[in-house]
């Protein structure tokens, strides 16, 4: 089971469908969330929820095994809950589950953002796998791959 936090069009969710037992993806935007359903349309493992974006309450502890969030950290920076969805990450995933955070802010300081990842996990009982590599390619992407501390 996968969360998407902040799944736009569910471009995602499209691409990961066929290989993914279940996959969530949430968002703030109607708009969005419509357009995600219709292209997802048919793929039976995918459902898409409207949500404020203040937290993830709509879903039980342990509840998932990964947590994407592509581009989605840094609108949470800006409003103030970046702490409160690690916190939530932390619940909503199983033992060993892991959150892949790609762009964790746009504040373009590397380093600021690592410390704030380390700092998070941290607090939050996470281990940081990937630390602010840019692995792309094609792609300026920042990732910062998460574990629930204690898992292999």
């Amino acid at each position: 089971r996968i969360l998407d936090i902040g799944c736009g069009i569910g471009r995602l969710e499209h691409a990961l469908g066929a290989m993914a037992g279940r996959i969530v993806g949430i968002d703030i935007s109607p708009r969005m969330i419509a357009l995600a359903r219709r292209r997802c349309a048919g793929v039976a493992n995918v459902e898409f929820r409207l949500t404020s974006g203040l937290d993830l309450g709509d879903f039980a502890d342990q509840s998932f095994d990964g947590v994407l969030a592509l581009d989605s950290f840094p609108y949470l920076v800006l409003a103030g809950v970046a702490e409160r969805h690690f916190g939530e990450i932390s619940r909503v995933l199983r033992p060993e589950g892991m959150a892949a955070i790609l762009n964790y802010s746009y504040r373009a300081s590397p380093d600021i953002d690592s410390r704030d990842i380390n700092r998070l996990a941290h607090a939050f009982g996470m281990d940081v796998l990937v630390d602010g590599e840019m692995p792309f390619g094609s792609w300026d992407g920042t990732v910062f791959l998460i574990r629930v501390a204690g898992g292999t």
